[in-house]
């Protein structure tokens, strides 16, 4: 089964994804840090939400072990025109 929300092979990631790093939070694009660092999750995602809204992109949590629950994935996205998580 494939994801039919994947990108295409060849097509960069430049959804922001929030993740943990050196013991704080951070949110990144495209392996770049942008924001700054958090040290807490709410406070990351909130400020990776904020900035997908503002990119129009996908806000991802990248750790399995975030509090907000897992999917098949790890982690949980964020559509950026409804703010749906899936």
């Amino acid at each position: 089964m494939t994801d039919s929300t994947a990108k295409p092979a060849g097509v960069p990631d430049d959804d922001v994804h929030t993740a943990p790093r050196d013991g704080a939070w951070v949110n990144e694009v495209l392996g770049h840090v942008v924001g700054g660092s958090f040290a807490s999750l709410e406070e990351a995602v909130a400020a990776g939400r904020e900035e997908a809204r503002r990119r129009g992109v996908e806000h991802r949590v990248d750790d399995e072990s975030a509090v907000w629950g897992t999917s098949d994935a790890g982690g949980f996205v964020e559509r950026p025109d409804t703010g749906d998580l899936r």
